[in-house]
C-alpha cells in the first residue's frame, strides 16, 4: 500500500488516509453488490455480516470466506434483502457499515505497523545470536 498523507476522522482517534477514506464509503456498494442476485423478499435469517479489511460480507459466501480479521454479526430471521438495501438507501452509504470498515482498516494498518516493529526486533536479535555462536 502506498504511503499517503493520514487524515484525521470523525470519530474517535482514528487516522486513515485519503485513499482510505474514499474506500470506506463504499462499503454500502461492496454489500449492495452481493444482493444484487438476491430476490428482495429473500430471508436473510440464519446468514452472518462480516465485516474484514477487505469489506463488508454476507456469508456464507461462495466467493469468499471472512478473514481472520473478521467481526460478524448474525442477521435474524426474517430480515430481507429488500430491508438490508433500503437501510443502505440510494446512496449506498450507512454510517454504522462505514464506520465498521473504517474501523477494521485503521486496526489491519495498525496491525501490518506492529508487525514491522516486531520484524525489526526480531531481525536484530538473531543478528545478536550470529555473534555469540
Amino acid at each position: 500500500m502506498a504511503h499517503c498523507a493520514a487524515t484525521h476522522v470523525a470519530e474517535k482517534d482514528t487516522w486513515v488516509s485519503p485513499e482510505l477514506t474514499k474506500l470506506v464509503q463504499f462499503a454500502g456498494l461492496f454489500l449492495a453488490m452481493q444482493l444484487h442476485d438476491h430476490a428482495p423478499a429473500q430471508d436473510l435469517g440464519g446468514c452472518d455480516l462480516s465485516v474484514d479489511e477487505h469489506g463488508p460480507l454476507l456469508s456464507p459466501n461462495s466467493v469468499r470466506a471472512p478473514s481472520l480479521l473478521a467481526v460478524s454479526s448474525a442477521i435474524p430471521a426474517n430480515v430481507t434483502v429488500g430491508a438490508v438495501m433500503a437501510l443502505i438507501g440510494n446512496d449506498m452509504q450507512h454510517p454504522d457499515l462505514t464506520r465498521a470498515f473504517q474501523v477494521m482498516l485503521s486496526a489491519k494498518l495498525a496491525l501490518e505497523a506492529a508487525q514491522a516493529e516486531v520484524k525489526h526486533h526480531l531481525d536484530a536479535f538473531v543478528s545478536k545470536l550470529t555473534m555469540v555462536a
